[in-house]
């Protein structure tokens, strides 16, 4: 869907936020009409929120929902505006949504509205999308995209929530996105807590801290947990596998397209993929004429454009 800046694609009249609302509340918003709250003004958002506080809580939750996912299914498609309105919702849920919603926003004005959520909201759900969101801003602050202040300013917002997390889903997704620290010790250890942990899911999320740590000393424990006998942690380790894009592991990864779990067998395909190089193409082109069934061979056509994209351009062949 493409539609002019917040106008009636069908009208060329400005949109009206109060109309597309009363008609959710009615029930009979009809397909592709959210699209034209797209890209609002600062006055249309203003009618919005007059609106938006009269619908009750559950179509609330619903609206917020459609809108993120039509926003990730179309970059041209902009709620901004509206998704920081809504995290300022006393529902917890429609806070978590919006946060989701802003996935490409990297100003530091989002990151300061990160910071004091971390530390001051309870809500689980909104902790949970925070320490999520705040994992492009470590992977920034690794590769000093980002400024000192700002980096200290994300490394102590998720500390907090490894810590303080509300549950232990909080605090893994607080560790996963404080891995991409490398030089910070107290996140070294963490992961070696979670995952000596008795708790299956905790040494996932210790194992996808691993692929994004690509710390040398990870790659065996990596490797043998390719075979776990829990389908999370073999997932989380095939997909770390491909993160290290490490050619050793692509025998064990081509045997698991066989794999009992279907996102483990999809994980798989993608991270030979995501390996590259002569023996990742040559193992998908071969593993291609062994299945049969139409996903896997959509999948490892990928893995085949991905795994050529990210050879070597010299073209030598892997050692």
């Amino acid at each position: 869907m493409s539609f002019t800046s917040h106008q009636d694609p069908a009208t060329n009249q400005p949109t009206d936020p109060a109309e597309i609302l009363r008609e959710i509340a009615a029930g009979q918003v009809e397909p592709g009409r959210l699209a034209e709250l797209s890209d609002l003004t600062r006055s249309q958002v203003s009618v919005f929120a007059q609106h938006w506080q009269t619908l009750p809580d559950e179509l609330k939750r619903d609206t917020v929902l459609i809108l993120v996912e039509m926003a990730n299914e179309n970059v041209a498609l902009d709620f901004s505006r509206l998704f920081r309105l809504m995290m300022k919702e006393e529902d917890e849920t429609v806070r978590a949504r919006a946060i989701q919603g802003l996935w490409e926003d990297d100003s530091t004005a989002f990151l300061a509205d990160l910071v004091e959520l971390a530390h001051n909201d309870q809500s689980a759900a909104v902790q949970q999308a925070v320490a999520e969101r705040l994992g492009r801003y470590s992977f920034d602050a690794e590769t000093e995209a980002l400024d000192s202040e700002s980096a200290s300013l994300t490394r102590n917002a998720l500390f907090h929530l490894m810590d303080h997390g509300a549950n232990w889903m909080v605090r893994r997704r607080a560790l996963e996105s404080a891995s991409f620290l490398t030089g910070e010790p107290r996140v070294r250890q963490a992961i070696l807590d979670a995952y000596e942990s008795d708790f299956e899911l905790e040494q996932a999320g210790a194992i996808v801290a691993m692929g994004h740590q690509l710390s040398p000393e990870w790659l065996p424990i990596v490797l043998r947990e390719l075979e776990n006998e829990d389908p999370d942690i073999r997932c989380e380790a095939a997909r770390a596998a491909g993160e290290f894009e490490d050619p050793s592991a692509i025998d064990q990864l081509s045997a698991m397209i066989e794999d009992e779990d279907d996102e483990v067998r999809s994980v798989a395909i993608l991270s030979i993929g995501r390996i590259g190089g002569k023996a990742a193409i040559d193992t998908l082109v071969y593993l291609e004429t062994q299945v049969s069934d139409e996903h896997r061979k959509e999948l490892i056509k990928e893995a085949i454009e991905e795994a050529t994209f990210l050879r070597e351009p010299t073209g030598l062949e892997d050692q």
